[in-house]
């Protein structure tokens, strides 16, 4: 059954109806050929997954009866949060997509000493749009029903500020005797019970600015290994290594 997004806000549950927006109506018309009388898989992005019956169309949207409504369990339990420094490109698209696909719970998007790209106000904005549509193509595909939010485009300086948390693995090209696996191992309980976050810089890396700060904040630094891996090389392997610890790609 073919899947698709629903805003909340098209889902009437005094009537059990939802509204299907005119972009995904018209690939469900014209692409799959899809027509009034079937069914489709929906999900609302924030955890729930509904049958829906196409009854009607209108203004060049499909209207649906809910058929069923039921709490979706594949999203991950783990809280696994990315902080990526922004990458050229369309890497940081790649790695949207394939974090969301892996389990992330929540994106951050950060400027960094050595982030090359730069953004003002309104490109900013733009990119966060194009980056929460990968969320959403990237969850229908793996099934997740819960979109992960793409924060602010934020100075890490500030980001590190203001999350004020010591569950922060910041991944160091530098370290060679302590590995991500050793300190997911040997932390497991306390990431566990609050939101666990995995910083990865850009191109280039982090400063030792960067550095120093992340650790007065409480972070601890994590090698990969031998090699030197790519941003988007490493975010992935990261958080697949992460998810494998904690049990979520069983």
């Amino acid at each position: 059954m073919h899947r698709f997004f629903i805003s909340p806000d098209c889902i009437n549950n005094t009537n059990n109806t939802a509204i299907i927006d005119k972009e995904q109506s018209k690939h469900i018309d014209k692409v799959l050929r899809i027509k009034k009388g079937e069914k489709i898989l929906c999900f609302d992005g924030l955890g729930k997954e509904y049958i829906v019956k196409l009854i009607d169309k209108t203004n060049g949207c499909f209207i649906g009866e809910i058929i069923n409504a039921e709490i979706s369990n594949n999203d991950p339990k783990l809280d696994l949060r990315l902080i990526q420094g922004i990458a050229k490109g369309e890497k940081m698209d790649t790695i949207i997509q394939k974090a969301v696909e892996i389990g992330v719970s929540s994106f951050y998007p950060v400027i960094t000493d050595y982030t090359v790209v730069k953004l003002d106000e309104s490109k900013a904005q733009n990119r966060i749009q194009r980056w929460q549509s990968i969320a959403i193509e990237a969850c229908k595909q793996s099934r997740r029903s819960v979109v992960p939010p793409i924060n602010r485009v934020i100075k890490l300086y500030d980001l590190l500020h203001d999350i004020k948390s010591e569950n922060i693995i910041m991944l160091y090209e530098n370290e060679k005797t302590i590995s991500l696996n050793d300190i997911l191992k040997n932390n497991k309980n306390k990431y566990k019970e609050k939101p666990l976050y995995i910083l990865i810089g850009p191109e280039g890396g982090f400063s030792e600015k960067e550095t120093k700060m992340a650790l007065e904040q409480g972070a601890v630094l994590a090698g990969l290994g031998k090699r030197i891996l790519r941003t988007e090389t490493a975010a992935i392997v990261a958080l697949g290594a992460t998810m494998y610890e904690f049990g979520e790609l069983d």
